[in-house]
């Protein structure tokens, strides 16, 4: 009849309720569950998951128990004091002194040598035996006996101790059932780097594009043997906390070409708005560790591109990439390695499926561009101002080869802007930017003189 009557009262039960699977995304916030077997008595009681992390975001802690209603929870911080018994065992030197006068026997050499022991130190022991009293170095000692009875001591300790965590109010238990919990953490997140090899370099080519997710744990908790995704896309969070910020990955250490070989173990999946890779076994990050897993690795294809923005003073060398293949790319660095060398990297933004991504890797300096004007003038009226441009764009083609060169160059804005002429035919794109692609013989130059005019209408005030 106790027994039954004492299972009334409340009580706190500690549930073990490891991190089971981790969600990341790129902002710096990740989604976690928790989940552990519990046995939950009949009445209302009080179920504690010890060191839930501080950085999990507490409005997003969602705690459900599979036999049992949930009527509370909240962060507790426990504090007392606790007595501990440790055993302490004796050193020698308090043996030594325990046996001073009293006989002793050790082996020394080949021999067994038996007597009293009158006297040692930290290095030494004297024995003496009929009459005689001999020295004895006790690094050459094999083994002693001596007549010493305690050779160690229990001590009491007193010790603060304070323990803090996730406190759940459960009732209606009707026995055993799985605690699950699941919330945002901050300081959690992964980034994308993409190693990008070629064998030969050409105007356009194959080669192999590895993805890599870089992850970071700093969110407070370990993650033992957890199930890992990693989404591709940022939700919008409100600002309960400000997430951790990480830099962009930096470029990675060089690899041969034909030992660049990985295992990527993720599968690619859509869910909602966003694409998620998700690793097939589980995977262990303890708090304050980055790891770098292989997302994944196949053939792509390239097409070389030489290319001049006016507003810069060297053209690029950039690489073009099509994805066509299944899942879309996260923005990060792409770093670029013809055989064993690093050629260079550049950071891309999101690219999803069908669209394409551009990598510059470096300058042309022989490549020798100069962009001018050789005239400006305007024309007022009454309702408006027109101002003619003559401007003078300039390549000499110092590079070992013949070379086909993309121009972009964006003519001022106004109301009306209209292309007059060029002395080659230009593209007029949107954002009044004009292309050209040209090309050009090694050792040879070329001028393009084009004109165009701005027109801005304006209407006088009225008084």
């Amino acid at each position: 009849m106790l027994l039954v009557a004492s299972i009334a009262f409340a009580v706190n039960i500690t549930v073990e309720a490891p991190v089971k699977q981790v969600t990341l995304y790129s902002n710096g916030f990740a989604f976690v569950t928790r989940s552990g077997w519990v046995t939950i008595p009949s009445g209302s009681h009080t179920l504690h998951i010890v060191n839930l992390t501080d950085s999990a975001v507490f409005p997003s802690i969602i705690p459900r128990h599979s036999s049992a209603k949930i009527t509370e929870f909240y962060r507790y911080a426990l504090q007392w004091n606790e007595s501990i018994n440790t055993t302490e065992h004796y050193p020698l030197e308090k043996l030594l002194n325990d046996s001073i006068g009293k006989d002793i026997t050790f082996d020394f050499e080949n021999e067994t040598v038996r007597g009293v022991l009158v006297w040692f130190n930290k290095d030494l022991i004297g024995v003496s035996w009929n009459g005689s009293f001999t020295i004895y170095k006790i690094s050459d000692i094999r083994r002693i006996t001596l007549p010493a009875t305690r050779f160690s001591e229990v001590r009491a300790e007193n010790k603060s101790r304070e323990e803090h965590g996730l406190a759940i109010g459960v009732k209606d238990g009707n026995g055993s059932g799985t605690l699950a919990v699941n919330y945002l953490v901050t300081g959690a997140g992964w980034d994308a780097s993409y190693k990008y090899c070629i064998g030969a370099e050409a105007a356009d080519g194959l080669g192999v594009l590895q993805g890599w997710a870089k992850v970071t744990n700093n969110a407070g908790e370990d993650w033992e043997g957890v199930g890992l995704k990693l989404v591709v896309g940022n939700p919008h969070i409100q600002p309960y906390y400000k997430p951790f910020s990480y830099p962009y990955a930096q470029g990675a250490a060089k690899e041969d070409y034909a030992a660049a070989a990985i295992s990527p173990e993720f599968s690619a999946s859509r869910i909602s708005a966003y694409y998620i890779y998700s690793l097939a076994g589980p995977v262990s990050i303890r708090q304050g560790e980055v790891k770098s897993l292989p997302l994944f690795e196949k053939a792509v294809p390239y097409k070389r591109e030489y290319f001049w923005n006016t507003s810069k003073p060297h053209p690029e060398k950039v690489f073009i990439f099509n994805n066509t293949g299944n899942e879309s790319w996260t923005s990060g660095v792409v770093s670029i390695y013809l055989n064993d060398d690093f050629i260079g990297e550049d950071v891309i933004d999101y690219t999803p499926k069908n669209a394409e991504a551009r990598v510059s890797v470096s300058d042309l300096p022989g490549i020798i561009t100069a962009k001018e004007t050789l005239n400006q003038t305007s024309t007022v009226s009454a309702s408006s101002r027109t101002t003619y441009y003559k401007m003078r764009l300039s390549i000499r083609n110092a590079m070992e080869e013949d070379i086909t060169l993309r121009i972009n160059d964006v003519m001022y804005p106004g109301d009306e802007v209209k292309l007059l002429s060029s002395t080659i035919p230009a593209q007029v794109k949107p954002q009044n930017v004009l292309e050209w692609n040209v090309k050009i013989r090694k050792g040879d130059s070329l001028d393009i003189i084009y004109e165009y005019t701005v027109t801005n209408h304006y209407i006088e005030p009225r008084y």
